[in-house]
């Protein structure tokens, strides 16, 4: 069994800062100011990695987590970061 990474303080400040920069600040669903970052898969597979977050606005961010659109949200913000860090990998 794997340990999921949990960072704190200036660690996980940085990876913040990298994972807005890596997004040019940007909501990576709605293209608008990206004001929060996402953990991707969260719960028992939360970790702070800059492969499982991406910078979202507020009202993204929100309709992710409790909108009726959540599953589509879910869906593209894997498609980006499969596009990014998978592409050409076998899974």
């Amino acid at each position: 069994k794997t340990k999921r990474v949990r960072l704190r303080g200036k660690d996980k400040h940085r990876l913040r800062e990298a994972i807005f920069e890596r997004d040019h600040y940007m909501c990576v669903l709605c293209g608008n100011v990206g004001e929060e970052w996402h953990h991707h898969r969260g719960g028992i597979y939360k970790e702070d990695v800059i492969h499982k977050g991406v910078a979202l606005c507020n009202m993204c961010h929100a309709e992710l987590h409790d909108g009726k659109n959540s599953k589509l949200f879910v869906q593209a913000v894997t498609k980006y970061l499969n596009k990014i860090y998978w592409v050409g990998c076998e899974k």
